[in-house]
């Protein structure tokens, strides 16, 4: 279920895909993994994911369904239990992580820089144009 992600991240997938590959589950728990690009990157390469419960992660992901977000050690290890007794979940899980992962690609990103553009430029030659309403 590995997944290549060498040409996604500047150029750091193809680190993150040798890394990963390694392991049946990734867990992203310590604060300092609280960021959306690591936990972008190991939900790229298709390996199952169980990350803390943080708003962070809440606010990028949305309630995503197969995005696994534990809230305490209790539910943590309930996720990894299941996943260990199902393969059809971890085949879900895997797959709803990379599907989620892709709306951080550099094409994913570079369009949502080009809508917000595109909508600031209509709203300058609008009507209704007034400077609150451009702001990015």
């Amino acid at each position: 279920l590995v997944r290549s992600i060498e040409n996604t991240y500047m150029g750091t997938g193809a680190l993150f895909t040798a890394i990963y590959r390694r392991y049946d589950l990734i867990i992203c728990w310590t604060p300092s993994n609280g960021t959306v690009q690591r936990l972008s990157n190991a939900l790229a390469t298709g390996v199952p994911v169980i990350a803390r419960r943080m708003p962070t992660y809440e606010q990028a992901f949305g309630s995503r369904s197969g995005i696994l977000l534990a809230s305490g050690l209790v539910e943590l290890q309930r996720m990894a239990q299941e996943l260990k007794g199902s393969a059809s979940m971890r085949g879900r899980v895997s797959e709803a992580g990379a599907v989620a992962a892709r709306q951080f690609s550099r094409g994913a990103i570079a369009s949502q820089y080009r809508r917000a553009i595109d909508d600031a430029r209509a709203r300058i030659r609008g009507r209704s144009y007034n400077r609150t309403e451009c702001a990015l």
